[in-house]
């Protein structure tokens, strides 16, 4: 017997069911399989976020060092309404900003390597 299947963006429908690929595999690189993994870490957690905000980047397409992105941002939260939350997500990353930049510092002036690779 075949299985019925309507096929809606990256969701599959069959017999009643709902299939949901997060960033498919046959995307690799390093920074989507950081998000994949992120996505599928909060997808296990039984106290899922009600709120959220993701900023993505790309070298720009005419000055390679200045990055084009693309932001998103929801809440479902009552207490974290859309100003309070994109407040907060400025002050969190200013802070581990500060903190990563000032190890990098640190450690290149220690003498390592902080290239790409070890700069998340």
């Amino acid at each position: 017997m075949n299985a019925a299947r309507i096929r809606i963006g990256r969701i599959t429908l069959k017999e009643g069911g709902a299939g949901l690929r997060v960033l498919p595999a046959r995307i690799m690189c390093k920074v989507s399989a950081a998000l994949r993994d992120f996505a599928i870490e909060l997808d296990k957690d039984v106290n899922p976020p009600r709120a959220m905000v993701s900023i993505a980047f790309w070298p720009g397409k005419e000055v390679p060092w200045v990055a084009d992105y693309h932001i998103h941002w929801t809440t479902e939260d009552g207490y974290l309404p859309h100003a309070a939350l994109m407040a907060r997500a400025a002050s969190q990353i200013a802070a581990e900003a500060g903190a990563v930049i000032g190890s990098n510092i640190a450690l290149d002036k220690l003498g390592y390597r902080t290239g790409p690779e070890d700069a998340s």
